[in-house]
């Protein structure tokens, strides 16, 4: 026998370990980058649907407003209301 010993190929359990660890930290950046851009593109969706739904609000307000007779149209305005009459 020979007093050499063969190197054995494969890797250490410390370097697997170490790898697990690096993969697993990696694996976490990378799902926290994902729920904050989940959460990005949840509030610029819910800033579109609000902007829609008062965009939608107004143009019925505009297109009420443009069928006020030009005289006599309004019938009363105060600083809370105004009272018009429409056709």
């Amino acid at each position: 026998m020979s007093a050499t010993v063969k190197a054995r190929a494969g890797f250490t359990l410390v370097e697997l370990l170490v790898s697990l660890v690096v993969v697993g930290l990696i694996g976490a950046s990378l799902m926290r980058m994902m729920l904050v851009q989940s959460d990005f593109t949840n509030r610029q969706e819910a800033q579109r649907n609000a902007r829609s739904v008062s965009k939608g609000a107004l143009s019925f307000l505009l297109s009420e407003l443009r069928m006020v007779e030009v005289s006599g149209g309004v019938e009363s305005a105060t600083a809370k209301s105004v009272r018009l009459r429409v056709p």
